[in-house]
């Protein structure tokens, strides 16, 4: 499992501006520092190249990864039916793997790539789905239906006992309440690094 970041630490030869999150919600789960101000910046950036709501995205990201703390290179990590990365059919990928002194290039394509491909896949059901809430178009990302996962997601909440578009709504909970009350996640939303 990574180890946390600290501020200041150096991400390959990048320095990556991690930045702290207070969570005003009750339990404030998303409390805490070391989040990876690169993954975050990313996020934002393929979201307004993509035509999605950069706070979505970030608030999303936050849901599925802790904004790339579990999984720097695909921080929007869930069922979505996209592919992950190749090296064998991604000739970029490819070049960077083949020497060590490009891995911070390599998981920098690599993210972009499965941002690319999971936040179009969100914009696709977004068109798809353009009459209903949306919450319903979030959720849809993650999955309609009753989900199939152990009583021990979402907090030992059984599946039988979420309510309609749990997720989403979820989603929307943090965009509004953590996303766009923290001033390092608007900067990277709005555009500003």
């Amino acid at each position: 499992m990574p180890q946390p970041l600290r501020p200041g630490d150096p991400v390959g030869n990048v320095a990556d501006p991690t930045f702290a999150i207070t969570d005003p919600r009750e339990g404030g789960r998303l409390t805490g520092g070391s989040y990876p101000g690169l993954v975050a910046r990313d996020v934002a950036t393929v979201a307004r190249r993509t035509g999605v709501d950069p706070h979505t995205a970030l608030a999303m990201g936050l849901q599925e990864s802790t904004l790339g703390r579990t999984q720097a290179s695909n921080p929007l990590t869930l069922s979505a039916p996209h592919p992950m990365v190749d090296p064998t059919t991604d000739p970029i990928a490819s070049t960077l793997a083949s020497s060590p002194h490009y891995r911070t290039a390599l998981e920098a394509h690599t993210r972009d790539v499965n941002l690319t491909n999971a936040l179009g896949y969100l914009k696709s059901l977004q068109q798809r789905l353009s009459t209903s809430p949306e919450e319903r178009q979030i959720q849809a990302y993650n999955g309609l239906g009753r989900p199939r996962f152990a009583s021990t997601a979402y907090g030992g909440v059984a599946p039988a006992e979420l309510p309609e578009n749990f997720y989403g709504r979820r989603v929307q909970d943090i965009r509004e309440n953590v996303v766009k009350t923290n001033p390092m996640l608007t900067r990277f939303a709005r555009g500003g690094d």
